[in-house]
């Protein structure tokens, strides 16, 4: 295990210097190991190395086995270790492959093999160590998250980071009339999610664990450890699965999550999110942006209002620029939603969630006698994870309590067969919630250009329904003309195909209904308000404090002071 303190000295130490070693040369090879103790180094494996005798951990060169040379049928693969000594039959090896490989982890490879096998090989140094004006406390207050000191590792919330200390790059310099509602740090906001990358790989983001590589670990003390002990404190333990837009890079996620989750804990609710990398789809409205100026030569305000970007050419500007994302940008968002189905693969974010969810389930029952409501709250593509993290759910099974769903980019049929599976109903439509645009906010938002102009004048669930979908006008569930009756046999406004799936929602659902029909919402009890966007739910006070009712059964406890990021 690494050192006490390890993340600190890290913090502020730079890396010295590092030269490439000729790999030919044993004599420089030996010279750099007595130097600096290791080297760093590649070479092709072979079947020799499968068959290394295992022995104790060395005390000495004789305790160490030698890798056996190469067999005339082997074949062999790139290997990346460490040199750590050397002697008259080779140089040590500290390998990667866990201390049941070799002695210990240690095995004599012979020179001849080294130069025969030999790839690349490195001599690194780290720098003087320097005062980065950041004392211990700082950086250990920048750890995700605090370390407990228990012997796994897991998570002590009971450590509080001050809240907007003065050193905190925070935009927000405020007092808040309810304390509790105060913003997270940074350390507490990670302690709180899991994070995804592409393919949904789960990305370790607690430095006592991700020094070992444990993803199973890692998910367990996120899922199951932390909000136990929490959870068994609660007259009705209330866990919130929150899945954020795929469009949202996890610095924003993160930033979001620190203004926003400090509400759900104040009423009695353990909030756990998710944050999905999504790669380059986080730059897709960049991407048509820059598209969009190149085509139609705009660079400037002005420009754009001398093309005629304005009035009359509405329509067929929009129209133009889907077809453009048709062919620039449909493949990123196919890659999003490629992301969230393989996060349920064996091993990946959603099957792990979902096996550990299970698990507290269990322990709070065995444990303390307890029964664990989930809810759900999906935003935009969030809704896409959350339907796959539903046929997870639904093979153990795990009832859901509730479930609230903000302008969802998932389509209707996808939400017939994910919400709605009538073959394992672990969710009930009458506790669904829809929360959506009425049809004329949805053509007043924008998403690409300024306030000043549009390049494309709709939200961006008219751009994924008509140019990023499999089908141009594809029913979304976030649509007013999707889940309100009487639109869907309406040829001009869905493709047909889709009006089956659209009445088969129609009939079975029972839910709620919100529409966000004001043109401006409120994200502040001082009455600062901004346009009601396709991004701005969890900004709205009135829709964060209805979800809030929706899973406690009761009003906040005071009401929300800010959620303007």
């Amino acid at each position: 295990p690494p050192a006490d303190g390890w993340h600190i000295d890290a913090a502020q130490r730079p890396l010295g210097v590092y030269y490439r070693i000729d790999k030919r040369s044993v004599v420089d090879l030996q010279a750099a190991i007595q130097e600096i103790g290791a080297i760093y180094v590649s070479a092709r494996a072979h079947d020799g190395w499968d068959d290394v005798l295992e022995r104790p951990a060395p005390r000495s060169h004789a305790d160490l086995p030698v890798i056996p040379p190469r067999s005339a049928k082997s074949k062999t693969g790139g290997h990346a270790f460490a040199l750590v000594g050397y002697n008259e039959i080779g140089f040590i090896v500290q390998n990667s492959w866990g201390e049941n490989w070799g002695a210990g982890g240690f095995a004599v490879l012979p020179y001849a093999d080294w130069i025969r096998h030999a790839t690349d090989a490195w001599a690194c140094a780290l720098g003087v160590a320097q005062d980065l004006r950041l004392n211990a406390a700082r950086i250990e207050a920048l750890r995700w998250p605090q370390p407990s000191g228990r012997s796994l590792g897991f998570f002590d919330l009971s450590v509080k980071s001050p809240n907007n200390p003065p050193d905190d790059p925070w935009p927000i310099d405020r007092e808040y009339e309810h304390a509790p509602y105060e913003p997270w740090s940074t350390a507490k906001a990670y302690a709180h999610t899991l994070v995804t990358g592409n393919d949904g790989v789960v990305e370790i983001t607690d430095l006592a664990v991700g020094a070992t590589g444990d993803v199973e670990r890692f998910v367990d003390g996120l899922v199951v450890e932390a909000p136990l002990a929490t959870l068994a404190q609660m007259d009705t333990p209330r866990l919130m699965i929150y899945a954020h837009g795929g469009l949202n890079s996890r610095d924003d996620s993160i930033a979001r999550i620190r203004v926003l989750a400090p509400y759900f804990e104040a009423n009695g609710i353990y909030p756990l999110f998710l944050t999905w990398r999504t790669g380059p789809v986080e730059t897709l409205v960049d991407i048509l942006q820059d598209k969009l100026r190149s085509i139609f030569g705009i660079e400037t305000d002005e420009q754009a209002r001398a093309a005629g970007f304005f009035d009359d050419l509405k329509e067929a500007r929009d129209r133009r620029v889907e077809e453009i994302a048709h062919v620039a940008v449909k493949g990123l968002w196919t890659e999003m939603r490629e992301n969230a189905a393989r996060g349920a693969a064996r091993g990946r974010g959603l099957d792990l969630l979902a096996r550990k969810l299970v698990a507290l389930r269990d322990r709070l029952q065995s444990e303390g006698g307890k029964s664990l409501q989930v809810h759900l709250v999906g935003h935009s593509a969030g809704t896409i994870l959350l339907g796959h993290l539903l046929g997870k759910l639904a093979a153990a099974p795990l009832r859901i309590a509730t479930c609230t769903l903000y302008a969802a980019a998932c389509s209707v049929r996808f939400a017939v067969q994910k919400y709605l599976d009538e073959a394992k109903p672990i969710l009930s439509s009458t506790d669904i919630a829809l929360h959506y645009l009425t049809d004329a906010n949805e053509k007043r938002d924008y998403l690409a250009g300024s306030r000043h102009f549009h390049l494309y004048g709709k939200s961006l669930l008219y751009l994924v329904s008509r140019a990023l979908d499999d089908k141009r006008k594809m029913p979304l569930l976030g649509f007013e003309r999707a889940v309100e009756p009487g639109y869907e046999a309406n040829a001009d406004q869905w493709v047909a195909s889709e009006h089956d799936a659209l009445r088969e929602w129609q009939r079975r659902f029972k839910g709620t209904l919100a529409p966000v029909a004001e043109p401006n919402i409120a994200v502040a009890a001082n009455g600062k308000t901004v346009q009601a966007t396709h991004g701005s739910f969890d900004n709205n006070v009135r829709v964060i404090a209805a979800t809030i009712e929706r899973i406690t059964g009761s009003k906040p406890v005071k009401p929300i002071e800010w959620l303007d990021y």
